[in-house]
């Protein structure tokens, strides 16, 4: 039998946890390896590296929400590029 705990938490609560939490584990485990780093990546190492879908690439792409280089008709991306865009993310929870 395992012991559970439950708690009631206001939304606040909750988004101060989750960000904490968060902040907490880039404090320990730093994105240092890719700032700087321009070497070039195809759209597929980009999902990969972001872990979402090549079609969410392609969206964010025609939206230009996501910074990329595009060379005739291939699209590259820097790791420090996409490094720098999610460090610009706005966290969002329980909006």
């Amino acid at each position: 039998m395992t012991n559970q705990i439950l708690i009631q938490l206001e939304p606040i609560e909750l988004e101060n946890l989750v960000k904490n939490a968060i902040s907490d584990y880039f404090r320990e485990n730093p994105i240092t390896s890719a700032q700087g780093d321009n070497s070039m990546m195809t759209i597929s190492e980009a999902a990969q590296f972001l872990n979402c879908s090549i079609p969410t690439i392609y969206a964010k792409v025609s939206q230009r929400k996501i910074p990329f280089h595009k060379q005739g008709k291939r699209l590259y991306f820097t790791k420090s590029g996409l490094v720098e865009w999610i460090k610009g993310k706005e966290m969002c929870f329980l909006r």
